[in-house]
């Protein structure tokens, strides 16, 4: 059931603490540059990205691109401080959050304008810390149904897409 899974989902993220495993797990496929905007995700957020990669990997995937944006799709979140209670509502809110969100850091709104445009933000992030065009578009598009990508960029997008999912 999904009320069950967001449940789940919401403790998770409650409760979630930092582990330097993750740093370390990281650092193999990131630059210095990037690592930075790793570190600069919560803690469930760092989890979850590992937890993609390791998806992946199971999978056979040794795709560099691919594999950092694993580690950096969700970065764009960082623009904010967003909360569980900011990702409960956007997703009580769904299509309603458009309503909700604003533009001006500082303002009770932002981070749910942060949580709708993550994907972008992240994909500016990445692009500022060194990550190739490739990886750039694959963490803007990566919850998009009909992204602007080529065949071979839209196969990656699926296995992120696939392995995001699955968790």
């Amino acid at each position: 059931m999904q009320w069950r899974y967001r449940v789940w989902q919401f403790f998770k993220a409650m409760t979630t603490k930092n582990s330097p495993e993750w740093g370390r797990i990281a650092a193999a496929y990131l630059s210095p540059e990037q690592m930075a905007l790793f570190r600069r995700m919560s803690p469930h957020d760092q989890r979850h990205s590992v937890d993609v990669l390791q998806k992946l990997l199971a999978k056979d995937c040794q795709e560099d691109d691919l594999l950092k944006a694993a580690l950096l799709h969700d970065v764009g979140k960082t623009a904010a401080r967003l909360t569980p209670w900011h990702r409960v509502i956007s997703v009580l809110l769904g299509n309603w959050l458009d309503r909700l969100a604003c533009e001006e850091p500082g303002k009770w709104c932002y981070p749910f304008f942060v949580q709708r445009e993550h994907p972008l933000i992240g994909a500016k992030m990445a692009k500022h810390a060194g990550c190739s065009p490739r990886c750039v578009r694959i963490i803007r598009y990566h919850h998009e149904e009909k992204p602007p990508l080529s065949d071979e960029e839209m196969n990656l997008l699926a296995a992120l897409k696939a392995a995001d999912e699955e968790l």
